[in-house]
């Protein structure tokens, strides 16, 4: 089930063409709830007030990976309880369904995040709460920023046309991590 959001429903019930194309890839439908069916959307939201309220309240996270394990040990717990609606362990009722889910494929879509920007007189560009400088010399061309959640690669930055070298970060804490998402220059 989806919320009528710009960048998933292009209007008329129907997905935006990315999306449906990456819901192609995975074999899966879609549910685009009807507009202003606060039900409908009540349903969907509850589960996100349900972990706001519940687990995100008072916790602190010191990254990304320490979130995804604190919310592990939580789910441990809660998904041990009787469900009050359903009455059912919540753990027995997920593995009942996942026994009848299909396998994802081998090759899944692509969820990069691509932006691309023509680079401006000062070559600096904002990602994710860090600055990062750029070769001066790509002043005035557009470059594609892409950033990736893998866990193996390195930052790079390449530029088609020219060979420029890879940009120099201004800040130490742009260095990867597990934890922080790769980041790619490219010239289009």
């Amino acid at each position: 089930m989806l919320d009528r959001e710009a960048a998933l429903h292009k209007g008329g019930g129907k997905p935006t063409d990315p999306f449906a194309a990456y819901l192609g890839q995975l074999n899966l439908g879609w549910v685009i709830l009807a507009a202003r069916d606060a039900e409908a959307k009540g349903a969907l939201e509850r589960n996100h007030r349900f972990i706001h309220g519940n687990f995100e309240a008072g916790r602190r996270f010191a990254n990304p990976a320490d979130f995804r394990h604190q919310l592990d040990l939580w789910l441990g717990r809660t998904n041990n309880r009787k469900h009050r609606t359903t009455k059912q362990v919540i753990d027995e009722h997920f593995k009942e369904e996942a026994a009848s889910m299909r396998p994802l494929p081998k090759n899944l879509p692509d969820t990069d995040h691509r932006q691309v920007i023509r680079v401006p007189a000062q070559p600096y560009f904002r990602f994710d709460t860090n600055d990062y400088s750029l070769d001066p010399r790509l002043v005035g061309k557009r470059v594609e920023l892409r950033a990736s959640q893998g866990l193996d690669h390195r930052d790079r930055a390449r530029n088609r046309q020219d060979g420029l070298p890879p940009p120099k970060k201004s800040s130490p804490a742009a260095s990867p991590s597990p934890t922080r998402p790769t980041r790619t220059c490219s010239t289009r």
